[in-house]
């Protein structure tokens, strides 16, 4: 008797033991899975970043280029306008007088 329960007691052991493995094996699996879901996840947003922060560059460059050339375009302009109001100061009080 004392040996049938002794081995039904390494039997359970043995189950316990068996199903411990399994879950571990289990848990070890899952565990390889989340890593290779975050390693995705984590190229996908670095991908995404990337992508983004070469289209800002993109606009800033074209930006900057627009802010050349309308600096350039203001500073064409800026000695013409100049002549005129010179003209301007010098004709209107002509002009005033003349016409009243």
């Amino acid at each position: 008797y004392s040996l049938l329960t002794y081995v039904n007691q390494l039997n359970e052991d043995i189950e316990s033991v068996e199903k411990r493995n399994r879950e571990i094996r289990e848990q070890k699996e899952n565990h390889k899975l989340n890593e290779l879901d975050s390693a995705a996840r984590k190229e996908t947003t670095l991908s995404d970043t990337s992508a983004q922060i070469a289209k800002t560059r993109a606009s800033t460059q074209e930006k900057t280029k627009m802010i050349n050339d309308t600096k350039d375009a203001l500073d064409e302009c800026r000695p013409l306008i100049g002549n005129i109001v010179s003209l301007l100061k010098q004709e209107i009080p002509s002009l005033v007088r003349q016409a009243f």
